[in-house]
C-alpha cells in the first residue's frame, strides 16, 4: 500500500486486492456484509463516527444505472456528484467529491467512468482475454446480469446449504458463457 494512504484509500484497496476473490462467487454477500460492517466499526473507534451507513437500495437504480439520480446529485456536502468528465480523464466536477484525492495506486483525483458492455473492449483490445468469453458476454449489458429476483432465488433457494450457496452465484454466472 501507499504510505501516502488514507483511511479511506486503505479500505478501498483491500476491497480492489480481494476484488477476484470476493466478486463472482458465493462469498460476494457475506463478505460484503462483513466489511461494510467492519468500515462501520473502524469509523467508529478510529474516527469516533457516530451515524450510520446509509442503505442504497441498488434495485431501484439497476434497470437504468448510469441515468441513476444516485450519480445526479451534486450537494458538496453528500452528493457523489455525476459521472466523470471524459475530456478531464473522467475526473468527477462537482458534488462531495469533485477533487478528492486518492493516493492508491498512486496519486490521482476521484474518477466515475461507467462502461455499459465491461467485457465488450476485450473482442478487439485484448483476444488472448476474449477467448475466455462467448459472443453473448462480450455483448452483454452490465445492468442486465444483476436483479432483485435473482438474488432473492440465490438466498432463497439455498437454506442451510452453504455449498450450494457458493456454487449459485458461479452457477448463474456460468450459465451466460
Amino acid at each position: 500500500m501507499n504510505t501516502s494512504a488514507s483511511f479511506r484509500d486503505n479500505i478501498s484497496y483491500i476491497h480492489m486486492d480481494l476484488n477476484v476473490k470476493i466478486h463472482q462467487t458465493g462469498m460476494f454477500l457475506p463478505f460484503h456484509r462483513w466489511f461494510v460492517h467492519s468500515v462501520e466499526q473502524a469509523m467508529v473507534e478510529k474516527y469516533g463516527f457516530s451515524g450510520g451507513f446509509p442503505y442504497w437500495n441498488w434495485t431501484i437504480d439497476a434497470p437504468d444505472f448510469y441515468k441513476s439520480s444516485w450519480w445526479q446529485d451534486s450537494d458538496t456536502e453528500s452528493g457523489l456528484g455525476g459521472w466523470g468528465d471524459p475530456d478531464k480523464d473522467y475526473e468527477v466536477q462537482d458534488g462531495a467529491f469533485a477533487g478528492f484525492a486518492l493516493a492508491n495506486p498512486s496519486y490521482h483525483p476521484m474518477r466515475y467512468q461507467y462502461t455499459a458492455q465491461p467485457f465488450a473492449a476485450f473482442a478487439t483490445s485484448s483476444p488472448t482475454i476474449a477467448q475466455f468469453f462467448n459472443s453473448t458476454m462480450l455483448e452483454t449489458y452490465a445492468n442486465s446480469t444483476f436483479h432483485a429476483d435473482q438474488i432473492a432465488a440465490i438466498i432463497a433457494g439455498n437454506p442451510s446449504d452453504l455449498v450450494n450457496f457458493q456454487l449459485s452465484p458461479d452457477n448463474w454466472i456460468a450459465g451466460m458463457r
